[in-house]
């Protein structure tokens, strides 16, 4: 009863003061001028490929919004959820600069999970602050499953700061899962709903991969937009919409909210399935890293996703 009061209280009033807080945090750090690619960091030492058949797997995604407190809380987030594959958004890292870059890069992403056997795929997007020197603030793709390749989408709507969707192929038991790791400004004031159009650029990519077994989450950033009277609820209802028009079921029942910030719940955090059957998810409403929590799935590659899984 008191998350679906809260809900009621956006758009407006003191909810509509803190949503608004979300988007002006998200855009602190400007936009990055950098050329926006995709790096693969394999596990050490490398593994063999892998030859096993198509496991049962665990896929979460996670806005660590710059992993406030990452040394006491984010371990034991991780840990809770056991995701064979985690979806990352807002990961700070150092700015990468040659193979020196590269390497500091592997081991910030080895601490977070004090283990050697992650795989990884990262793309850098903007600066954390407007210091030359400043770290970057990333989207990162952990698999215990090897990654064959990864892409950096450019999500060409107008924002505030640079926006990308982060895609790489792994190796399941011989097979190819595409895993794809979003990330969309919050539009809450905006009149064009900035959040849509980022979903869009979003879909247009997903299309040239029709047919691929294909896992989508990350923060969708569903806050709600004050001239269209759409609280978060609303928003996320019709984002998941529109991913079963492109053919992508989501893949949990809207669950609990994924963000909390004061008295404001938030539905921001989506995982969407096609190709593959789903098998149980949910949110981690315990996890303490960020205002975010952790969203997560159950999924078996190879078989088709359950249908009616929208809502």
């Amino acid at each position: 009863m008191m998350a679906s009061r809260r809900a009621q209280l956006a758009p407006t009033g003191v909810a509509a003061v803190l949503l608004v807080g979300i988007g002006v945090g998200c855009a602190s750090g400007g936009r990055g001028d950098w050329p926006v690619s995709a790096e693969v960091h394999p596990a050490e030492p490398v593994p063999p490929p892998s030859t096993r058949p198509s496991p049962a797997l665990r896929v979460a995604s996670y806005n660590l919004a710059r992993q406030r407190d990452p040394n006491r809380a984010l371990p034991a987030d991780l840990r809770a959820v056991a995701a064979d594959v985690w979806l990352l958004q807002e990961v700070r890292l150092p700015r990468a600069k040659g193979p020196s870059g590269s390497t500091a890069t592997s081991g910030e992403l080895r601490a977070l999970f004090d283990d050697p056997g992650w795989h990884f795929a990262v793309a850098r997007v903007n600066p954390i602050d407007s210091r030359a020197a400043s770290d970057v603030e990333a989207q990162v793709i952990a698999s215990r499953l090897p990654i064959l390749r990864a892409e950096a989408w450019p999500l060409a709507s107008a924002s505030t700061r640079r926006r990308v969707a982060l895609a790489a192929w792994l190796d399941v038991g011989g097979s190819e899962l595409l895993v794809v790791n979003t990330d969309h400004e919050p539009g809450f004031l905006s009149l064009a709903a900035t959040q849509d159009g980022h979903r869009r650029d979003l879909v247009a990519h997903l299309e040239h991969y029709r047919g691929t077994p294909t896992i989508v989450g990350g923060d969708f950033n569903t806050v709600g937009n004050v001239w269209r009277l759409r609280t978060s609820r609303a928003d996320a209802r019709a984002a998941r919409r529109a991913l079963a028009q492109a053919g992508f079921a989501a893949a949990v029942a809207l669950p609990a909210a994924t963000f909390s910030a004061g008295i404001v719940d938030g539905w921001l955090d989506h995982l969407f399935a096609s190709g593959v059957r789903v098998d149980g998810g949910g949110v981690a409403s315990a996890a303490r890293t960020s205002d975010h929590r952790p969203i997560w799935i159950s999924v078996t590659p190879g078989l088709t996703v359950r249908q009616g899984a929208a809502r």
